[in-house]
């Protein structure tokens, strides 16, 4: 059972299946997989089959949470707080909403298990008592379209400030929340959370808006935004998580120009990398001797792929590539780091470390790594990919020798993915340069390809799905390149079907 609860976290019903364990407890929920095993383990069983027996493992009725199984979209959750400090009562008002989606206007309300808990602005965790219940954590369901809690906080001075929520703690459902947090309270929760996800959450939330304002500054050309309070709230948190080097990693993640476009109307994609990059530049300038102390670090044992040393392998990544913004000022510890890598994780992490440094150290690194892997081809995609995702000043020189090397065959869809696939999704700030030279040159690549392989053709044409969200000047260069290419004689219907629903 527990194999199988692990396994699911990698399939497409995952977060429904934590879900449905959170809201009827994992004792009813593994009582509830063996009653399905017992009863359809070789049969063609159904989503109803399934729920059913965890209704009879739990005795609780589970119609309502079969809208999960049939409603599209994601619901979102918004959160506010009223503070009674005389009283040290607390209440939070709870609301669902679930916008709409093609072909599903009219949505039904879910049924939403959200565990929180609370903090003071010191960061200490506060006990709370909910329907008689005193606790460091509650687990309370939001089935209605809106609700309100009362927590009694009898520990929380009246002249203390509002106290902090933390929410949907665990991932406990699949949903977006917003709540009423101003920046720096985010940043105070996200520097103190004791829940892995909601400090990831948190984080990530602060990265985001940090970013996001940056980048609508540099467009607009006005002052940047102080981002203070967010890097100090991710040093803080690493610095806290290093004895989990796996969480740590990913605590300096950073969101990535492909999720953020979507936040940004009229999405400037210069704007949105140099934003980011420079928040990078300065959290790795805050972190540096910490970052050169796991970049640095040998391996003191043979490869293994266990969690423990997986997990500094991701971190000595993170550290990598924050020490790769930084440009010349660690070049040398980067392809050092390469040449002593005894595996593929610790030289491809280098590898695109390098590629965001300014000197030669990149194209030293490149011809070892091809002399060393020539003949495997599926280790040489790596080597075509990191040159076409790398965003450097000559990346669309670098691209276009790459289509000429003998190793490319566009009638290779892996190979070809490696390279144009990179570029249009990946590297998006130069597949939207300015001045249209990603357009032209992707659209100019998917017509010979079509010729070869008219699938091939129509996934990378996917990399125009967005042009709507662009700016004015790129939204035109994009749009007029569409036009050319759906103007080409003889393409394909897969790809011609593709370019009319991105244009319509």
């Amino acid at each position: 059972i527990d194999n199988f609860y692990t396994a699911t976290v990698y399939d497409k019903g995952a977060e429904v299946i934590r879900m449905l364990s959170t809201l009827i407890g994992k004792p009813a929920f593994d009582r509830g997989m063996q009653l399905y095993f017992s009863r359809f383990d070789g049969t063609a069983a159904t989503v109803e089959n399934f729920i059913s027996c965890f209704e009879a493992s739990s005795g609780q009725s589970l119609s309502a949470f079969m809208s999960w199984y049939s409603q599209a979209g994601t619901p979102e959750v918004t959160v506010g707080r009223d503070w009674h400090a005389q009283s040290a009562l607390l209440s939070l008002n709870l609301r669902q909403r679930a916008p709409a989606t093609p072909n599903q206007s009219e949505k039904h309300v879910q049924v939403i298990p959200l565990r929180l808990a609370v903090f003071r602005h010191n960061g200490e965790p506060v006990v709370t008592t909910l329907n008689g219940k005193s606790s460091r954590e509650h687990l309370v369901v939001l089935d209605n379209e809106a609700m309100t809690l009362t927590l009694d906080l009898p520990d929380v001075a009246a002249d203390e400030p509002a106290p902090l929520v933390s929410i949907n703690r665990g991932f406990s459902a699949p949903i977006k929340v917003a709540n009423d947090l101003s920046p720096d309270e985010v940043a105070c929760l996200a520097a103190c959370d004791d829940d892995p996800f909601t400090q990831w959450d948190s984080l990530q939330s602060l990265g985001r808006k940090a970013v996001l304002d940056t980048a609508v500054a540099l467009r607009d050309g006005e002052p940047a935004p102080d981002v203070t309070a967010t890097l100090r709230a991710m040093v803080s948190a690493f610095q806290r998580a290093q004895h989990d080097p796996a969480f740590a990693a990913l605590l300096l993640g950073v969101p990535t120009v492909s999720e953020l476009l979507l936040d940004m109307p009229e999405a400037d994609l210069e704007a949105l990398h140099l934003a980011r990059e420079g928040l990078r530049r300065t959290l790795a300038s805050l972190l540096s001797p910490v970052l050169v102390e796991w970049a640095s670090a040998r391996n003191a044992a043979p490869f293994s792929p266990d969690a423990a040393a997986a997990g500094r392998r991701a971190v000595k990544g993170a550290a990598l590539s924050l020490l790769g913004s930084l440009g010349h000022v660690h070049e040398a510890l980067l392809l050092d780091v390469f040449m002593a890598a005894d595996n593929m994780t610790d030289s491809m992490a280098a590898l695109r470390a390098l590629a965001a440094t300014p000197g030669p150290s990149f194209d030293t690194a490149l011809s070892v790594f091809h002399d060393t892997w020539r003949d495997r081809p599926l280790v040489m995609d790596q080597w075509f990919s990191v040159q076409a995702s790398a965003t450097r000043a000559d990346s669309a020189e670098r691209i276009t020798r790459l289509l000429g090397h003998p190793a490319f065959d566009l009638r290779n869809p892996n190979r070809a993915r490696s390279v144009l696939g990179a570029l249009g999704q990946v590297n998006l700030p130069v597949f939207h340069r300015a001045d249209g030279w990603g357009y032209r040159f992707l659209a100019d690549a998917i017509a010979q390809a079509d010729a070869l392989n008219p699938a091939l053709a129509a996934r990378l044409a996917g990399a125009f799905e967005s042009w709507r969200r662009l700016e004015p000047k790129r939204r035109e260069k994009a749009h007029q390149t569409l036009k050319a290419l759906i103007g080409r004689p003889g393409l394909s219907k897969n790809l011609t079907d593709i370019l009319a629903r991105s244009l319509a």
